[in-house]
């Protein structure tokens, strides 16, 4: 729109104070036209408005802590996650941890490095400290939360130091070619390293938190696959993982296998023949709507 220069300053003025308002519905009507463009489109995993129609869901998850505790032990929503990859059960269980205790938290990978995690009503970001080999894109310093670039397998934080610590879908590419991401692991090799490096980061895990804190790791399991950026846990990598998380207290096991129905909690027997889409090869697609991984791990080990 044209403005006469009598009132140009002013006009500027009013757009000012008008601007993180509509920037914000500006944004909103984006997601909405996106997302509304994704479910036109059939729903294909990793096209356009995926990913806000996967933050829509889990964010409605999130609003309610009681149905995040349930992740925990009871059976999923008929139909949950359909289609959508394996944060939609990983951010839903991991979440009370972000809620309970006033403690540091350590974010071993930047997996909760997002909006709708580090701005929740009901978490304190002061709380987080945010660890990976890469500086982030966005990153919530004004909110209060810390960053801090290292490798997961020499953690530069003094022992027993936090509270919980996290590492959710990250020890798979300890070790991988990471190049996707946008940088590169020093350690690793074209094809990714031989088995056994993400032992070196549950070590440092258990080394940084407190005896009586908590840690909690998800990985995607199944047949033993190698993707290059990432592998995916058989039983003998979890059994290594749950030896070296034994060190730090009692282990549980919680699985989540996804099917054409959506997403279900599971046993081992359910996941132990899975297999994973990769959606940078297409290998795997399936005819399911598996988004990623089609099995996930989740582990917790509590402090004695």
């Amino acid at each position: 729109m044209m403005i006469r220069n009598l009132f140009k300053n002013r006009g500027k003025a009013v757009n000012k104070r008008r601007g993180p308002k509509a920037a914000k519905a500006s944004k909103t009507a984006k997601v909405e036209e996106l997302v509304a463009r994704y479910l036109e489109g059939g729903k294909v995993p990793w096209s356009p408005g995926y990913r806000e129609y996967r933050w829509q869901v889990i964010s409605a998850t999130l609003a309610d802590p009681a149905v995040c505790r349930a992740f925990a032990s009871e059976p999923l929503p008929t139909g949950y996650g359909l289609g959508i990859d394996e944060r939609v059960v990983e951010y839903p269980w991991v979440f009370p941890l972000l809620l309970d205790g006033s403690g540091p938290i350590l974010d071993g990978g930047s997996v909760l490095n997002f909006e709708p995690i580090v701005k929740h009503a009901l978490v304190d970001p002061s709380r987080l400290t945010i660890a990976g080999l890469a500086v982030e894109k966005q990153c919530y310093y004004p909110e209060g939360a810390s960053y801090q670039l290292c490798d997961l397998r020499n953690l530069p934080f003094r022992d027993d130091w936090f509270e919980v610590s996290l590492c959710i879908s990250t020890l798979e590419h300890i070790g991988m070619n990471n190049e996707i991401y946008g940088h590169e692991d020093e350690t690793a090799t074209r094809t990714g390293t031989a088995k056994g490096g993400y032992l070196e980061a549950v070590k440092e895990l258990v080394r940084v938190t407190r005896p009586d804190g908590t840690i909690a790791i998800t990985v995607p399991v199944g047949k033993y696959e190698n993707h290059g950026f990432f592998q995916q846990f058989d039983r003998s990598m979890i059994d290594s993982l749950l030896s070296a998380l034994s060190e730090f207290g009692n282990v549980s096991e919680r699985y989540f296998r996804y099917r054409s129905e959506g997403w279900i909690a599971a046993d081992w027997s359910d996941c132990e023949d899975s297999y994973s889409h990769n959606p940078q090869t297409g290998n795997g697609a399936g005819d399911d709507g598996a988004a990623h991984c089609r099995a996930v791990g989740c582990f917790l080990a509590k402090g004695r």
